[in-house]
């Protein structure tokens, strides 16, 4: 009987276990970042996000402003921090596409 009731808590704390892994957000983020700031943000970038998000890779991508926002644009990153200063590749000269697609 108390082998019935231990393996029967345990069941139980599996399924909790199970639960919380299954609501912890997991996967892949990809930030670019522009090279002149990149050293003073990437590593408290990637401290913070993994301390909130720890089942959560991240991944750092150095480029200029306007490729990181063509980048962000055609979904190959998932977020950029640009210089809105820097002009805009040819493909992307219209000022509103370029701020819809930069976080």
């Amino acid at each position: 009987m108390k082998a019935c009731k231990a393996s029967s808590g345990s069941c139980a704390r599996s399924r909790t276990d199970v639960a919380a892994v299954s609501l912890e957000p997991t996967g892949e983020v990809a930030f670019g970042i522009p090279p002149s700031p990149a050293r003073l943000i990437a590593v408290p970038l990637v401290k913070n996000f993994n301390a909130a998000y720890p089942r959560i890779a991240v991944r750092i991508i150095e480029e200029t402003s306007a490729q990181l926002r063509d980048l962000v644009a055609n979904g190959l990153i998932d977020v950029a921090i640009t210089n809105s200063h820097e002009p805009a590749l040819a493909s992307r000269r219209d000022s509103s596409a370029a701020s819809a697609c930069c976080w």
